[in-house]
């Protein structure tokens, strides 16, 4: 993919992103927060998939690698196509770093099933918040409940890889 594919479709999302603003700001709502009807999307690269022939997800899918959350992106908010571009610079970064083959496509789940997904059946929930970054208006992170240890993450992790589903590229 060449940077100026990458760099229209990051413009495309600015765009949208403050129409989305507009409409938020109208409402009295920021435009940080996330509707739990709103789909989110994890992209799906080499390592995430457990079996190719059925693809199945991985529960690593949604496990975080640092304290800021697991990165997925608003794909309900604006056309797929400009999500795929982004994905496809990722994977060229990745490629770089070889870390990653392939694209598969997206986890999708919804917000509110995000926010259903609790550590022991308890109140500590997950929460997904909006996070602007300069490529992606439409970035948001999934953060999990405060002092999380490893096998509470798995067990996140478990619990939304159950309530997503896997969208293959097309």
């Amino acid at each position: 993919m060449s940077f100026g594919n990458y760099l229209l479709a990051s413009c495309k999302l600015w765009v949208l992103f403050l129409q989305h603003s507009s409409s938020a700001l109208a409402g009295l709502r920021s435009p940080m927060s996330v509707n739990d009807r709103e789909v989110m999307g994890r992209e799906l690269f080499s390592g995430h998939l457990d079996n190719k022939k059925k693809r199945r997800l991985k529960p690593n899918v949604f496990m975080p690698k640092d304290k800021k959350g697991i990165s997925v992106n608003r794909l309900s908010l604006a056309p797929r196509d400009l999500f795929l571009a982004l994905a496809r610079r990722h994977l060229y970064k990745r490629r770089r770093r070889a870390t990653a083959t392939n694209f598969y496509g997206f986890a999708e789940i919804s917000a509110g099933d995000i926010r259903n997904a609790s550590i022991g059946g308890s109140d500590n929930r997950c929460e997904v918040q909006g996070t602007v970054t300069a490529a992606n208006p439409f970035h948001a992170d999934i953060r999990l409940p405060p002092d999380t240890e490893k096998d509470a993450r798995l067990e996140v992790a478990r619990q939304l890889l159950e309530a997503a589903r896997y969208e293959p590229l097309k």
